[in-house]
């Protein structure tokens, strides 16, 4: 069975709006996941947290331990 959790981040909003909003990349994520028949075990955050910064992101980091320890076995991102 495939255990889908779901990845959203956002560091800051773009002046070409080209980002995806949390809410946007939350639904998305949800509907893969339903695609492809994956049980649902979440979404996984780290908002206002640049990937480039260096900081610490509590979302991502409890996602990969719980894929290590078999809950979830797709990661979906937007």
């Amino acid at each position: 069975m495939q255990r889908a959790g779901g990845y959203v981040r956002q560091s800051r909003g773009r002046e070409n709006k080209s980002e995806a909003s949390p809410a946007v990349q939350r639904d998305a994520n949800l509907q893969c996941a339903r695609q492809i028949d994956a049980e649902w075990m979440g979404t996984y955050e780290d908002i206002g947290i640049s990937a480039f910064s260096g900081a610490e992101r509590p979302g991502f980091d409890r996602l990969l331990a719980d894929c290590h320890a078999g809950h979830v076995n797709v990661i979906i991102v937007h």
